[in-house]
Order: structure tokens, then C-alpha cells, then sequence
């Protein structure tokens, strides 16, 4: 049996590989901004889905040298507003897709 070829991508701030639906990516297409559905175009750099890690990145300006030029402050805000927004909803995603419960005895399948 064939298995299924998992992208691996590695975190430009733990340096740590990882599955490429379990990191987030940010991408620079004149903008700095993030990835949701991974079809951006432009230089890439993927983080683990941390706000610690995400926080540490523009602290030590590993987005920077991953982008290779200097990002503005605006550009800083904007990109840690929609980081913490998407985090916050992926927290809220159960994590393997289908949930389903038993009430009083009886299945209930949530989406």
C-alpha cells in the first residue's frame, strides 16, 4: 500500500518540522500578511500556530530576514491583529473535522 505524501515545512522561529496544515504562513506580496489558504502568491515564511512563537517573530525579526527587507510598524499591527484573530478561531475548530456526541442516549452529529 502507497502512503500519502504529508509537505513538511519547517518553523522560521523554532526551526522545528512540521506538517504544513499544522504551521501557519505569512506571506510578503508587497504586503506583509497572513496565508489562510496557502495560495498567496509571494515569499512565504511558516510559523507554528502560536501566539508565543508569532510574537517572538516580530520581536527578533525573524519575518525580516526570512523576507529579506525591513517591515514597517503598521505593517507589524495589521499583520498581529489578523494573526490573533485566526488564532482565536482555529482554537474554537474541533480538530478532526466531524464531532459527535451522545445526548440522553442518542448520536448527535455537529459540524
Amino acid at each position: 500500500m502507497k502512503k500519502d505524501h504529508v509537505p513538511m515545512r519547517t518553523c522560521i522561529v523554532t526551526r522545528e518540522k512540521a506538517p504544513k496544515s499544522e504551521l501557519m504562513r505569512i506571506v510578503d506580496n508587497g504586503t506583509v500578511m497572513l496565508d489562510t489558504t496557502g495560495k498567496v502568491r509571494g515569499r512565504g515564511a511558516s510559523m507554528k500556530k502560536d501566539i508565543d512563537v508569532f510574537n517572538l517573530a516580530l520581536d527578533k525579526n525573524h519575518l525580516e530576514r526570512a523576507f529579506k527587507r525591513k517591515i514597517h510598524k503598521e505593517e507589524k499591527e495589521n499583520l498581529r491583529v489578523e494573526v490573533e484573530k485566526y488564532l482565536s478561531r482555529e482554537k474554537l475548530q474541533p480538530v478532526e473535522g466531524k464531532l459527535s456526541v451522545r445526548v440522553q442516549g442518542e448520536k448527535v452529529k455537529l459540524n
